[in-house]
């Protein structure tokens, strides 16, 4: 990041749309993607930018104030939450009309993330090492628990047939959620196949013993 941009620029070279507003979870038992291009970001209301940050070296403030900068270009009345716990570092920003901060499937979450992290890592002395996580509206708990309830529904239904499921393209993030939630099914294996944004996730029957 370039010193001192707006954070529209930001936002707006990160793909974030106003027409991005849905705050669904994306049909993962599908077994063909959607994808569409995401238009560039409108114009929002003034608010300082992260090139204005305070001079603080502390993870926590600096990223606190670069959310509420973000919050408060969507509604005044967001409120933002930073916590820390070793090297993770978590924000939330909750309220009414957080939609457009969630975007379609998430993906405005998604890059939040990638957009706090290079603050808090320009900003920070050694904030590279730590991990940077947003949730707005409690969207990422509830995706987590649809994830492990897909994951076990799927799970059974391979156990029961013997047959394979492959899921439409996800991210790692998701795709680690689901490794996890099966590692120690007895009944399943789980693999991810093909390369870059076409890498999928397969639940195979355990071979027998």
């Amino acid at each position: 990041m370039h010193d001192p941009k707006d954070l529209d620029d930001y936002l707006a070279g990160l793909g974030i749309s106003d027409a991005d507003d849905d705050t669904s979870s994306p049909n993962l038992l599908a077994a063909a993607p959607a994808a569409a291009p995401a238009p560039s970001f409108g114009a929002l209301s003034s608010a300082p930018s992260p090139g204005h940050l305070p001079a603080a070296q502390d993870p926590q403030t600096v990223l606190e104030h670069f959310l509420r900068g973000v919050a408060r270009r969507f509604d005044p009345g967001l409120t933002v939450r930073v916590t820390r716990d070793g090297d993770h570092l978590s924000g939330e920003i909750s309220g009414e009309n957080v939609g457009r901060l969630i975007g379609r499937e998430g993906h405005v979450i998604e890059a939040l993330d990638t957009l706090a992290y290079a603050v808090v890592a320009k900003h920070v002395q050694g904030g590279e090492h730590l991990r940077v996580r947003i949730d707005v509206g409690g969207y990422r708990s509830r995706h987590f628990q649809m994830l492990q309830q897909i994951a076990g529904r799927v799970a059974a239904a391979v156990a029961s047939s013997g047959e394979s499921h492959t899921f439409q393209p996800m991210n790692p993030a998701d795709r680690r959620i689901i490794h996890m939630t099966l590692k120690d099914n007895p009944h399943v294996v789980t693999q991810s196949v093909g390369e870059g944004n076409g890498r999928r996730l397969v639940v195979k029957p355990a071979p027998a013993r």
